[in-house]
């Protein structure tokens, strides 16, 4: 009993100071999760006899293990994964459906996160820092599973030592974080480390993924590291990510990316809290043709404000961004600079979302940029300097484990300087929804808009659209199926010619324990351009090993 004495005081100490700060329903749902755990506890302690008919009885038949599954600091946002377990997505898209019932289970701060997440920022897709220059997306500060998730009664290291204790004394506390195939990552006094390295083999019809692509095996190694605090208040993050790739043939043997993420929460009361963050991501640019591709990093420091103020949410961001570009030697032998494309970008950003209480919430977005680059003109005179506007209106969804997600349309346009080169827009559709038809089953279906500008005389930039389809079945317990699809179409802002790209994917993911999985993919990719010169097709599959604490 000398556990339940303890577990007593915690509780008493924490989350009767919490119920204050918070509103009336998170104190229902907080005294619904106490009395479950403080019931399962006596049951597990065997101070009750759950047969006899004066015996607790869980609530509702209940497990209280499924509602501690609750708001550390994760890996990251927009860039970010949760709970240290990274899903691969075939296109860089990562799923984040708790997002949006952290947002119903806190009315205290607005969640400007649009795919989910995601970690995967040295893809392609809408999340990537360099794919992007508007958008909620790119404000997304790397907090995913904290920011808007209220703090567990009990928090992981909590859970964890009392489930060891109970187990010593013939009992057992189960919690999300002792399933069978939960990494519990490497405790580290007030932190912890939740390191991994993906390993594959395969090989690809395409190793460059462009018109002049040949056949070869190759060798992939991803390693990272996530840190994650776990206070009772406040929050510290630190990710880093790199990926190796290794052709046996072809123009460009090997790949290189690195991304680092280092994010931090500052909690001032229950209706306030300030974030910043820093990511930096480095890689290489792929170029057709080009033996030795040139290096590309982006650079983002940004600061957030979440505030309530009666019933609605608002988040407040701003954000510094510097992209630069690495010199490539073409294939005459011409070193060529990319110094046009190197750029200075100042943004602000701000969001407000009406809490009713209902299961759909309406909220309004408006994102304003001035971009500047190191070459203020073209080869021709002609100013290029840039000011973007972006405003959107949309509704947030939380049906539960049910449907939940965001969707939104709005207008974007790039004014820029000068009258030799053509300002362009477009009406843009943000969105991220996350639907279970059934138990076990997930379809995810994510959509963005980018206006990408690169002012000169040949063009002043593209529009892209990405929509991406994936579907996820948990066959077994530590079996996952995976099946998607996707489609990007670009869009010139010169001569409005399209460029279009589809993709498709099958996965199968085996969990052989905590610290070891196996997954088998294929992937789908061919590209349809205006002029039928850059069209492409490659066929890859590949055989991984990942290995995390």
């Amino acid at each position: 009993m000398g556990i339940l004495k303890e577990y007593s005081r915690f509780f008493t100490a924490n989350c009767f100071a919490l119920f204050d700060r918070q509103p009336a329903g998170f104190r229902l749902r907080a005294t619904f999760f106490a009395s479950s755990a403080i019931t399962t506890l006596l049951l597990q302690a065997g101070s009750v006899d759950a047969q006899t008919p004066g015996g607790l009885q869980p609530l509702n038949g209940l497990n209280p293990a499924l509602l501690s599954n609750q708001g550390t600091l994760g890996t990251g946002g927009g860039l970010g994964t949760s709970g240290g377990q990274t899903t691969a997505n075939p296109f860089g898209q990562q799923q984040n459906a708790d997002q949006n019932q952290a947002n119903n289970q806190t009315s205290n701060q607005a969640d400007t996160t649009q795919n989910g997440a995601a970690q995967n920022a040295a893809t392609q897709d809408p999340n990537n820092p360099l794919a992007g220059r508007v958008g909620a997306a790119e404000l997304t500060v790397p907090t995913a599973g904290s920011v808007r998730e209220l703090p567990e009664v009990f928090g992981v290291a909590e859970q964890q030592r009392i489930a060891r204790e109970l187990t010593e004394q013939g009992g057992g506390l189960q919690t999300s974080d002792t399933a069978p195939f939960e990494p519990l990552g490497i405790r580290a006094g007030k932190f912890i480390l939740r390191p991994a390295v993906d390993t594959s083999v395969g090989y690809t019809t395409n190793s460059t993924n462009d018109v002049t692509g040949s056949g070869s095996t190759f060798v992939s190694v991803g390693p990272e590291l996530n840190i994650e605090s776990d206070f009772a208040r406040h929050a510290l993050g630190l990710e880093i990510s790199a990926g190796f790739d290794r052709f046996a043939s072809g123009d460009d043997p090997s790949d290189l990316e690195l991304v680092v993420n280092a994010n931090g929460r500052l909690d001032v009361d229950g209706d306030t809290s300030i974030t910043g963050a820093i990511n930096f991501v480095a890689g290489e640019d792929d170029l057709t043709g080009v033996a030795d591709d040139p290096l590309e990093t982006t650079t983002i420091a940004s600061v957030q404000l979440d505030h309530v103020i009666n019933q609605f949410d608002t988040l407040s961001a701003v954000r510094i961004e510097r992209n630069s570009n690495g010199s490539f030697t073409d294939p005459t032998g011409v070193e060529v600079d990319q110094d046009d494309l190197n750029s200075t970008l100042i943004g602000a950003n701000f969001r407000g979302t009406l809490r009713t209480g209902a299961s759909i919430e309406p909220f309004v977005e408006v994102d304003a940029f001035r971009e500047t680059f190191d070459e203020d003109t073209d080869e021709l005179g002609n100013e290029r300097n840039v000011t973007g506007l972006r405003g959107l209106i949309g509704v947030e969804i939380d049906r539960g484990e049910k449907l939940s997600g965001e969707f939104s349309l709005g207008f974007a346009q790039n004014i820029i300087d000068g009258d030799g080169i053509e300002d362009f827009g477009a009406f843009v559709a943000e969105f991220n929804i996350a639907w279970s038809p059934e138990r076990l089953t997930t379809v995810t279906l994510t959509g963005s808009t980018t206006l990408d500008a690169f002012p000169s005389v040949a063009t002043p930039g593209d529009t892209t659209y990405i929509l991406n389809l994936n579907v996820e079945r948990e066959l077994r317990e530590n079996l996952t199926a995976n099946v998607g699809s996707g489609l990007v179409f670009q869009v010139d802002g010169a001569d409005q010619s399209t460029d279009t790209t589809l993709n498709g994917a099958l996965g199968l993911a085996y969990q052989l324990g905590r610290n070891i999985a196996l997954s088998l993919d294929y992937n789908y990719a061919q590209q349809f351009t205006a002029d039928g010169t850059a069209d492409f097709t490659a066929n890859t599959i590949s055989l991984g090993v990942r290995a995390e604490r």
